[in-house]
């Protein structure tokens, strides 16, 4: 099961990341592996900076991440934020471009999945 969830409105956070668990709660159950991604580009990137205000997401993000979850920024998302890079968890990885990530894990068979 390869799964890509894409994110750009921030208020969609704890909705992303509940659909996240739903999968990866189903993949263990039935022992299937699974390579699940979340690609926050737009305003969403700054849920992924260490100084974010919602410890709740923060908190689900880390125990993810944990579990093999991969997150993912688009760079320039974060840069028209005026996020500094360093200040991203270190679980974040930045990709070049957010449209162009997406359409290379679908070029890999993820399906993509925007609640």
């Amino acid at each position: 099961m390869r799964t890509i969830f894409h994110i750009d409105d921030s208020t969609n956070w704890n909705l992303i990341l509940g659909n996240v668990q739903s999968m990866l709660d189903y993949a263990q159950k039935q022992s299937i592996s699974f390579e699940i991604e979340v690609l926050a580009n737009s305003l969403a990137v700054r849920q992924y900076a260490q100084i974010s205000e919602n410890n709740e997401i923060r908190s689900i993000m880390v125990d993810l991440a944990a579990k093999q979850i991969k997150f993912a920024a688009c760079r320039k998302a974060v840069k028209n934020c005026k996020i500094d890079e360093r200040d991203l968890f270190p679980f974040v990885e930045l990709v070049p471009s957010g449209v162009v990530e997406l359409t290379l894990k679908q070029s890999e068979g993820f399906a993509y999945i925007k609640p």
